[in-house]
């Protein structure tokens, strides 16, 4: 048994249990929880690194809600949008998530119009609104490409 391992029994709460010391609990002398433990997750940078050369190259798009009290049109969610180039955001409130994906090719659609340039990436954060089958087609129709982000990873 390691060192740190009987200092740990010796200074705990618990008395009269056994620890069996098998080797697959410990790396170099220390617990593997205890080294779970201590890691911690990478800092999110607060700037991108990414290019984006022009208009609609990547669109970033997340549903939020849903909220306690209803808004306009008795709406309980909003869908956002922002154009990574211009930073441009639209905010569109939505009754309900499954609205989001529907508003979203509305959103491009008019946009690419408006600019006369072509959507080229979309980056989401793989909800469920935007993983669908159909929504998947549409995007490829486009040749878009669909990016996912980590879940809670801003």
């Amino acid at each position: 048994m390691t060192r740190s391992v009987k200092k740990l029994l010796e200074s705990s709460m618990v008395t009269g249990m056994e620890l069996i010391d098998d080797g697959t609990n410990h790396a170099d002398g220390e617990c593997i929880a205890c080294i779970k433990e201590k890691t911690t997750r990478n800092v999110i940078p607060k700037k991108s690194d990414v290019e984006n050369p022009r208009r609609l190259h990547r669109i970033y798009s997340d549903v939020c809600g849903p909220f306690d009290i209803e808004g306009y049109s008795w709406s309980r969610y909003f869908v956002t949008f922002v154009d990574s180039f211009s930073h441009y955001v639209r905010v569109k409130p939505i009754r309900s998530k499954d609205e989001a994906s529907k508003v979203l090719k509305e959103w491009i659609t008019c946009s690419e119009i408006e600019t006369g340039e072509k959507a080229n990436l979309l980056r989401t954060d793989g909800g469920g609104e935007y993983m669908g089958t159909e929504f998947q087609e549409w995007l490829r129709s486009r040749g878009m490409h669909h990016e996912v982000t980590n879940a809670n990873t801003p």
